[in-house]
């Protein structure tokens, strides 16, 4: 998985790891969870028939990054999260109990 990928121009990037541990294993669970759920409901059938059977997770888990790089900014500004779609992808496969 990712760790601290550096920095840009304003503050850090985080990869997925590095998100897990800010915000605690449960809280990082929970969320990862509610997004594959928000994705299964909203297509998830579709979504593999067309991309793939991985396809839900990616899309899953590119939703938890964008949601919680958005509230990390917040806390540290200038903080990005890195958009390693694999990473985020098994983090929510793990979440979820499949991975």
């Amino acid at each position: 998985m990712s760790g601290m990928g550096g920095s840009h121009e304003g503050g850090p990037t985080l990869g997925v790891d590095d998100v897990r541990a800010a915000l605690g294993e449960e809280l990082f669970a929970t969320v990862a969870r509610r997004c594959l759920e928000a994705t299964e409901g909203i297509g998830g059938r579709a979504l593999r028939r067309t991309l793939g059977e991985d396809a839900v997770d990616r899309v899953a888990g590119m939703a938890c990054a964008r949601a919680l790089g958005q509230k990390l900014s917040e806390a540290v500004p200038g903080a990005t999260v890195d958009q390693d779609a694999e990473a985020w992808a098994a983090a929510v496969r793990e979440a979820a109990g499949r991975g």
